[in-house]
């Protein structure tokens, strides 16, 4: 299939993953659409875009957050384990001064 083919604005993508992700149906995405932007979507192309496109976007979606929480889980092991090294060099000096 043609993934280019859909009427789906590149702005609402997100909010139709979001709103899948939730457990809302085709007919009531197509609503949510309508009421919040204006915009006007069959709801079976709604679900065939997602059939065909979902999956990529969903995959760059979570990998830019896994990007984010393995950033901070990083920086926070960093720091502890420097705060090891240090305490680890100073209990070695203080048994040196014994």
């Amino acid at each position: 299939m043609n993934r280019g083919m859909y009427s789906i604005p590149e702005s609402v993508k997100k909010e139709i993953l979001e709103w899948r992700e939730d457990g809302m149906g085709w007919t009531s995405i197509a609503r949510q659409l309508d009421d919040e932007y204006g915009i006007t979507i069959h709801r079976s192309t709604i679900q065939r875009w997602y059939a065909d496109n979902g999956d990529a976007y969903e995959y760059t979606r979570l990998a830019s957050a896994e990007v984010t929480e393995d950033d901070a889980f990083l920086d926070a092991k960093l720091k502890l384990d420097k705060k090891i090294l240090l305490t680890g060099v100073t209990m070695f000096q203080h048994l040196q001064n014994m």
